[in-house]
């Protein structure tokens, strides 16, 4: 998606069928850009195809704290067997199943959380 440089506006994809040109164009402000040739990645406008890297998820150990998770005390954490943890669904999920992400809640004398989190299908 790309924004006005005057405006600020989203800029829509057009085409110039005489020249065949495809440039951006700001419909506020008329604003417009020529499309760089053969940058596929950069300049794409139309596409049915989903592309997710392999991107780490980073998720906060203190997440423990917030009561809307649901929570369940079925699983043991396979980093210190303890049995309670909260869950949710993976943002991320691309599949036709529903994977869960778990996160063990266990504190140390230190106050500080394990952290441990795992998927697991259901």
């Amino acid at each position: 998606m790309r924004f006005c440089k005057e405006c600020n506006n989203m800029l829509y994809a057009s085409d110039a069928k005489e020249t065949q040109v495809l440039r951006f164009t700001c419909k506020n402000c008329n604003y417009s850009e020529e499309i760089e040739r053969n940058a596929q990645e950069t300049n794409c406008v139309y596409s049915n195809e989903v592309k997710l890297g392999q991107s780490a998820i980073k998720i906060d150990p203190m997440i423990v704290n917030d009561p809307t998770y649901s929570r369940t005390r079925n699983l043991e954490c396979p980093d210190c067997g303890f049995q309670e943890a909260i869950f949710f669904q993976n943002p991320n999920n691309n599949d036709s199943g529903m994977k869960l992400i778990f996160v063990c809640c266990n504190k140390n004398k230190r106050g500080r959380y394990c952290g441990k989190w795992w998927f697991n299908d259901k």
